[in-house]
């Protein structure tokens, strides 16, 4: 595989042998996805190498960390035209300990699992989460090849050295799967080649003086020396380019059998100035004035790792005063954001898969159990508005909960006087002036949503897709809306947005319904948008109906009310059965103020011609939802066109919110007054 025209993934890029490894594809016209912890020395790093690399904030140790950063770079390769050629897992830590310590106390389990989960589990957590794109790729002649995972394991995964027992663990394990993974991948035109270097060029051998670093040079055959990051980048090259290389560990150690220890005669107060006394560090013996010491190469891995951002962080979350859930996130935008907090007070998790709401009626016990189990422990939780509900039942089965934050200035999914009633302040996010000075940071995308849905609807945007994709070609009429009617429920601030939009673009005419809605009010509105009242012919520009006329009179319904008790199901079957045959129905507000079953029967009957939905009465729907299975816009029934309550996210405005929620939580833990306290 030529590595020209492929984007690359490597976790551990920003440093070391991951960023020889960037550099090396990047110098052949490759594209390279750089994943580290250290976002500051990531984004350095991409001004430096230019376009062709991008950087994604990644901690292996959290599975939505690794889906929100392969995710990006899936979208990157399909912007630039460059697919996914391979995956490079690079980023690994050690945490020397023998089994026995000088009391006769066993090692760390804690230190143990942490080595096993960033080695092994964040190698196969960032390798089975990139393969289903590679897989889906085409392949490329002769051979059928879509691309290759290239591991990094080590020698100490074949001659490990004392205190390495928890590190060759996890490099051998990585080793022995090659093979497997290379067998299961074949089907594919999948390669999987593991590298296995020993000594090499690195912050951790520049800290050692010429005698330590004589002293373990001397196990290598020949060449006697540390290897360079571009020899171990070199090879990966040709792991990429050999299509011969597959099911393979390759040493890379110049013949270096590393003996059980190394013996020197280098001070150990020049190795560890620090080490004044005997003493426990993180679990770890240190003892000052030994007359020699016998220096083991993971005495050096920890001196390093130390000083790594990955190993402190789960460090101190084991000793995080306050547990913080983030849920919800579907592309994790939240996880740069929530870094920011002080990892010494704050462990976050961020759960991004949403289970079954607790207040639905279809949700089982088990599930409404399981749910419960997943919150219980946390002391702060964040949200995104009317994703997880928070009925009065669940909020009091969360007896640790101290602090709930949700997007939005409102959230009917919350019932606030339960938090009220257990001390639990509820805070959400405020929004800023768009463009038209009306307030709503979400205001714009949420509108842009709702044209577009109206448009593609209209023009039939997705089976037309779908049909030339399939060989196919013209099959049906689009829908002109020059000239055409749009009906409005609820002239609030978006279904203004939507109407002021629509009219000044196709000419549409505007009737507007909401059950308080006046003729006087809608005036005002149309003179606050900055359109006259009515036309020359004094037909206003927003004309007030009735429910029942603007069901009957308009080509196209777009609902734009807030969901609250009033609002529920507020549009039922006898409402949709007054519009005419090739009427059209959108909703971008919210499921529920729809009559599913209602919908469902017109939609299905082929009453209208179609419907465009961004909302549902469960989100995400169901595998088994009937919006999923119906063969919509055939055997009668009417199109339909879905989106999966895409009308507010966008990334700028989940990150405000998320940054706000951020700073709220940096208040309470000072004791400062909240912003935008909903209760």
């Amino acid at each position: 595989m030529k590595i020209s025209g492929r984007t690359f993934i490597i976790s551990g890029g920003a440093s070391g042998l991951g960023k020889a490894c960037v550099e090396e594809i990047l110098s052949h016209g490759g594209n390279v996805a750089i994943l580290d912890m250290n976002e500051e020395d990531g984004q350095e790093l991409v001004k430096e190498l230019g376009p062709s690399s991008r950087f994604f904030t990644c901690n292996v140790l959290e599975t939505e960390s690794v889906s929100a950063a392969v995710s990006g770079t899936v979208a990157w390769a399909r912007e630039t035209g460059k697919l996914i050629g391979g995956v490079i897992p690079a980023a690994g830590v050690s945490t020397p300990a023998t089994m026995l310590d000088r009391d006769n106390q066993p090692f760390s389990l804690d230190d143990f699992e942490f080595v096993i989960n960033v080695n092994l589990r964040g190698t196969i957590d960032l390798v089975r989460q990139t393969l289903p794109h590679i897989a889906s790729q085409p392949a490329s002649e002769p051979d059928g090849e879509r691309g290759v995972v290239i591991m990094v394991a080590s020698s100490a995964a074949f001659d490990g050295q004392k205190g390495q027992v928890s590190y060759s663990a996890s490099k051998g394990a990585v080793a022995s799967m090659t093979l497997p993974m290379a067998r299961d991948l074949s089907r594919h035109g999948i390669r999987v080649v593991t590298i296995a270097p020993s000594l090499f060029e690195s912050r951790m051998t520049s800290m050692m003086s010429g005698k330590v670093r004589k002293s373990l040079e001397s196990a290598m055959e020949f060449p006697r020396r540390s290897g360079r990051p571009e020899e171990f980048a070199s090879l990966v090259k040709q792991a990429i380019e050999n299509i011969m290389l597959n099911g393979v560990v390759v040493r890379l150690d110049g013949a270096m059998r590393m003996p059980s220890k190394i013996r020197t005669s280098e001070p150990c107060k020049s190795l560890l100035p620090h080490t004044r006394c005997t003493r426990t560090l993180f679990g770890y013996k240190l003892t000052r004035r030994l007359p020699v010491v016998h220096m083991h190469l993971a005495s050096y891995l920890f001196i390093v790792y130390l000083k790594q951002k990955a190993w402190c962080i789960s460090h101190y979350q084991k000793m995080a005063r306050y547990q913080v859930a983030v849920l919800d996130d579907y592309q994790g935008a939240a996880v740069s954001k929530f870094s920011s907090l002080d990892v010494s007070q704050f462990q976050v998790t961020h759960l991004r898969d949403t289970l079954p709401a607790y207040s639905h009626p279809d949700t089982p016990q088990h599930a409404k159990d399981e749910l419960v189990k997943r919150l219980q422990h946390y002391n702060i939780i964040s949200t995104m508005r009317e994703r997880t509900p928070f009925p009065e039942d669940l909020v009091r089965q969360l007896p640790n909960l101290r602090l709930l934050l949700t997007t939005g200035e409102r959230n009917a999914a919350l019932h606030l006087p339960s938090f009220q009633s257990m001390s639990i302040p509820v805070a959400g996010t405020s929004n800023t002036r768009n463009a038209l000075g009306t307030r709503g940071a979400s205001t714009d995308s949420t509108t842009q949503h709702c044209v577009t849905m109206i448009l593609a609807l209209a023009r039939n945007i997705a089976a037309d897709d779908a049909n030339v994709k399939a060989g196919g070609w013209q099959t049906d009429f689009a829908i002109g809306l020059a000239g055409k009617t749009l009906g409005v429920v609820g002239l609030g601030r978006l279904g203004l947005s939507v109407a002021r939009i629509m009219h000044l673009a196709f000419g549409m005419k505007i009737l507007a319904w909401s059950t308080n809605l006046t003729q006087e009010a809608a005036d005002e509105k149309a003179k606050g948008c900055g359109l006259p009242v009515q036309d020359e012919g004094g037909n206003k520009t927003f004309q007030v109906v009735s429910k029942t006329d603007l069901f009957k009179n308009s080509d196209v319904v777009t609902l734009q009310l807030v969901l609250s008790d009033r609002s529920r199901g507020i549009i039922t079957k006898s409402d949709l059965e007054l519009m005419h045959a090739k009427a059209l129905f959108v909703n971008t507000s919210r499921g529920p103020l729809v009559v599913e079953s209602d919908i469902l029967d017109v939609l299905q009957a082929g009453k209208i011609a179609g419907a465009a939905l961004d909302v549902f009465d469960v989100e995400p729907l169901p595998k088994n939802s009937p919006w999923r299975t119906q063969d919509w816009g055939s055997g009668g029934r009417s199109r339909v066109l879905l989106t999966p309550h895409m009308g507010y996210v966008q990334e700028d405005s989940l990150g405000r919110w998320y940054e706000q929620q951020v700073a709220n939580i940096k208040r309470w833990v000072k004791g400062e007054s909240l912003e935008c306290l909903l209760a």
